[in-house]
């Protein structure tokens, strides 16, 4: 697989994807259709011959930069944000009824791209413990090691489901990560 990252598909470079072809499909599944589908864009079939770039004339190529969206945002343009379906929202109301008020969420980057950038477990584990007396405290952790426990509640559904995922932050007292994928369901949503 390539990845164009900040280069774009006209210049004709791009760089090997670090990622295995199960990753790259289970992201593609989990995360990015459910991402299409909750702000609002359509996913078009896959060009699989050269691009004729007059098709596409009408369509801005943006990257997953932020920087295209902020400069859009200063002249004047809406900000698209997500929103999580109604049946989403509801089973994390459910949740919440066993679970108690509004957790400080704490989401865990885990995974082996990348690694350098993943969270630091034992210092989360520790801040969470000085907070729990005062807040509970849900962790959510990266998809592959939803299963895997920790010494505080963890929400395996929400790791795994997009659409959950990202209602349960809309639902939370506060959210907490790395700077990762996850952080775009909190910065463009209503969530704290």
């Amino acid at each position: 697989k390539l990845q164009f990252g900040p280069l774009s598909p006209w210049l004709g470079k791009c760089y090997k994807s670090g990622v295995s072809c199960d990753y790259y499909e289970t992201m593609l599944d989990g995360v990015l259709r459910p991402a299409i589908a909750m702000i609002g864009a359509v996913e078009e079939e896959p060009e699989h011959e050269t691009v004729d770039e007059t098709r596409f004339g009408h369509y801005v190529e943006y990257d997953y930069h932020i920087g295209h969206l902020v400069d859009a945002g200063r002249q004047g343009h809406a900000i698209p944000s997500f929103t999580a379906p109604e049946w989403a929202h509801e089973e994390v109301r459910e949740f919440l009824r066993r679970l108690g008020p509004k957790p400080v969420i704490i989401t865990l980057r885990e995974t082996v791209v990348q690694p350098e950038r993943n969270s630091r477990i034992d210092d989360w584990l520790r801040f969470a413990a000085s907070i729990k007396s005062e807040h509970p405290v849900l962790f959510l952790r990266d998809t592959d090691k939803a299963d895997e426990p920790l010494p505080f509640p963890t929400w395996p559904r929400a790791s795994r489901n997009a659409y959950v995922r990202a209602a349960r932050y809309s639902q939370a007292h506060v959210n907490m990560m790395v700077s990762n994928g996850p952080i775009g369901w909190c910065q463009f949503t209503s969530a704290p």
